[in-house]
């Protein structure tokens, strides 16, 4: 059994070591793409240094995104990936693994976080430009809200066509439905280290089109930054016939990562899957 155990744990760091081999080469290949491509800075430059804090890797997320995977070495695209802890772990297990970030500071923490994935500091308009297919796209955490219905649009025939033949794309965003019945909305605030950092969300000024997204961060009383962005909510159905009409074959919609139905009265996310 050691032998096995020791043979096993060898096998892993070959491919560990190749895989680093080839995203440093696909690193240099792409390495324009860091020079132009984004839109502009998000309110995260301030943020890259508390994210892992106020959002840390949660073991039920990964499981539920690795469990579309076919097989050892797939490919997969991570758009929004903040700091990179889930396609850091995917690259970590041996996938050929790519994640997307429009800002800076989140790119530079992910790339010396995990050095065995490739990171480009790329705006998700412009996925297009790296030029790969994959197996699996994902992109949690209400980042494809930031996008414009036309933008959304753009956006999704990119992911379409980034897919291989049978690939699946994976995307959460909040349960606009539920959302869109209130003229504002507060999330519960979210504290971490006996309540020293403090990170507050709220959405106001709730329309059909759009919405106002405001943060901000303290710690230890003291404000590290406060913001505002704008958001574009978009329903169920209408998510459904964009899908429809670019290709995508519907999956399944959750409500959350542990695969509970959606419900659009009471379910805090929105979770689709869809392949091609």
């Amino acid at each position: 059994m050691k032998d096995q155990t020791t043979n096993s744990c060898n096998y892993r760091a070959v491919i560990a070591a190749v895989a680093h081999r080839a995203f440093e080469f696909r690193r240099q290949k792409y390495k324009h793409l860091n020079k132009h491509g984004y839109l502009r800075m998000s309110l995260y430059s301030k943020f890259s240094n508390y994210y892992e804090l106020i959002f840390p890797f949660k073991t039920q997320t990964y499981s539920f995104l690795s469990s579309y995977l076919t097989g050892d070495n797939s490919r997969i695209l991570d758009i929004g990936c903040g700091t990179g802890h889930y396609i850091g772990r995917f690259a970590e297990q041996g996938h050929f693994s790519t994640g997307v970030d429009i800002d800076k500071s989140m790119i530079e923490y992910a790339t010396n976080s995990y050095p065995q994935a490739a990171f480009l500091n790329l705006d998700m308009l412009n996925i297009h430009s790296v030029n790969e297919s994959f197996n699996l796209i994902y992109s949690i955490g209400n980042v494809v809200s930031y996008l414009s219905q036309n933008q959304s649009l753009k956006f999704l025939n990119s992911v379409y066509n980034a897919l291989a033949q049978g690939g699946v794309w994976i995307f959460q965003t909040v349960n606009w439905d539920n959302i869109l019945k209130n003229q504002e909305y507060v999330f519960p605030v979210i504290y971490r280290q006996n309540r020293d950092i403090k990170f507050s969300r709220r959405y106001n000024k709730i329309s059909e089109h759009k919405i106002n997204f405001q943060t901000a961060l303290e710690y230890d009383n003291q404000k590290v930054f406060e913001d505002s962005h704008t958001l574009y909510p978009v329903k169920e159905n209408d998510n459904k016939i964009f899908h429809r009409n670019i290709g995508f074959k519907f999956l399944a919609h959750y409500g959350d990562f542990n695969r509970n139905p959606y419900d659009l009265k009471s379910s805090p996310a929105s979770i689709f899957v869809y392949q091609k």
